[in-house]
């Protein structure tokens, strides 16, 4: 409860907040009075599924017969996210984002617009909340963009703060490389040009994100039976270049199309190892597809981090991670160098996000803060910081245990039969751990909000 009075501030710094007596926040309330709540294109980066649950697994998929096949701007009966990703363009910026006022508007093309309203080049630590935010920016904070801009914003501060990956360094003669994985994606699949904001808060970076998720499989396995020349059935589905003003940093951002979710197979497919991975109201602990992201990372020290609705949630995560981060090591084995690593005793911190969504979410059974991106955790961190990448020699062996699947020794030798199908039936125990863990935490939850 002690988060409260912070959360709290921090929506009512905006004329738009508002606290229900239950202290949750009416957002769909207030996007009706805006006109902001619908589903479907026309309501541009705003379309959004109205309802508590926060993803796809509960609802049916759209049926194939439903969707129209020669709209430029397709529509349907059954919402899914990323429709507007069966156009064959993205929609005008600034259209999309639907807000009656320009002025409210996070623009990302500055060539017509008066000088005071471009951003500048971003100093070291000058970002820090939302108010460090408008004011860069130059919005006021009359305008609802934090509702979406969290999504963004959020991965900037897993990537400076968290994870600590972005090279201080970087200048005009020295631009850093990133390379994101962007695990479980599904209602930002609406506005995906928004995160070009990356491009302008990280000056002298190249930034490719790949986004995984059966949302993102989905929809570019049905752009490519029925929607050949639209955007989602291509790489990259969005590109910008951020003005030299401001560092000139590109944006690169594709769907991954091999697998409904992240596996190993997703290091295998990779000329290299990705600088991060990335997951957004993750709830590691409600989907047994979270395995081999946590397990992997863990064992090939890929930066991940993540942020979820609830503080209670990833304390719950960490108390489960040592089991995982044990069990891995087992199955690598004593003669693998992760092994010790692996076996350490797990540390990590649980903050509050600066840049959450604001506004308690509708469940008005639960009193303690409950927000989306409202917390972050790093899972994995490289520590010292080596600004290098990787060495791709490194990267180049790992490719090829995974592909043999010799994972687990650190020899040349191939693993038997039996050998990948004992590994199997850990994945297997390891899934079924995580599932009993989340019936734990469901059991937990239930037990604090009756007694709110």
């Amino acid at each position: 409860m002690k988060r409260i009075p912070y959360f709290r501030a921090q929506l009512t710094q905006f004329p738009w907040g508002r606290i229900e007596a239950d202290g949750t926040c009416p957002h769909e309330i207030i996007r009706a009075k805006m006109g902001l709540l619908g589903v479907g294109p026309a309501f541009g980066y705003w379309s959004a599924r109205s309802d508590v649950r926060p993803h796809d697994s509960a609802f049916p998929e759209p049926e194939l017969s439903s969707l129209p096949t020669d709209l430029h701007l397709p529509t349907t009966k059954t919402y899914f996210h990323g429709q507007t990703l069966l156009a064959e363009e993205w929609p005008d910026h600034t259209t999309a984002w639907k807000l009656k006022d320009p002025g409210h508007i996070p623009l990302l093309d500055f060539s017509d617009v008066a000088e005071s309203l471009c951003p500048s080049e971003v100093e070291e630590g000058e970002i820090f909340d939302w108010e460090s935010w408008y004011k860069w920016r130059s919005i006021p904070v009359a305008s609802p963009a934090a509702w979406l801009m969290s999504y963004p914003l959020s991965i900037y501060h897993l990537l400076v703060n968290v994870l600590k990956i972005v090279d201080p360094k970087r200048s005009s003669s020295y631009r850093q490389p990133l390379h994101v994985h962007y695990l479980g994606a599904e209602s930002e699949l609406n506005f995906i040009p928004i995160f070009s904001e990356l491009a302008l808060l990280l000056p002298h970076t190249d930034l490719t994100i790949t986004i995984f998720g059966k949302a993102a499989y989905n929809l570019i396995q049905l752009a490519k039976q029925s929607y050949p020349n639209s955007i989602a059935a291509k790489n990259p589905v969005w590109e910008y270049t951020a003005p030299d003003s401001v560092g000139g940093s590109t944006i690169n951002i594709n769907l991954y199309d091999k697998a409904e979710n992240w596996t190993r197979q997703a290091i295998v497919d990779e000329d290299k190892f990705p600088d991060a991975m990335i997951g957004l109201n993750a709830g590691l602990l409600s989907d047994n597809n979270w395995g081999d992201p946590m397990m992997f990372s863990a064992l090939l020290e890929i930066p991940f981090a993540i942020t979820d609705y609830m503080e209670q949630i990833l304390e719950t995560t960490v108390t489960a991670l040592p089991t995982l981060r044990t069990e891995t090591a087992r199955m690598i084995g004593e003669e693998n160098a992760q092994y010790s690593k692996l076996m350490e005793p797990f540390e990590t911190s649980i903050d509050p996000n600066p840049f959450h969504k604001p506004g308690q979410r509708c469940i008005s059974v639960v009193r303690l803060p409950n927000i989306e991106n409202g917390f972050c955790m790093k899972l994995v961190g490289l520590d010292p910081i080596v600004w290098e990448r990787r060495d791709e020699a490194e990267a180049e062996r790992w490719k090829e245990m995974l592909l043999r699947g010799e994972v687990g020794r650190e020899g040349g030798e191939v693993m038997t039969e039996r050998e990948i199908e004992k590994i199997k039936v850990k994945d297997r125990v390891l899934a079924i751990v995580l599932g009993l863990l989340t019936a734990v935490v469901a059991m937990i939850f239930a037990v604090q909000y009756r007694g709110s």
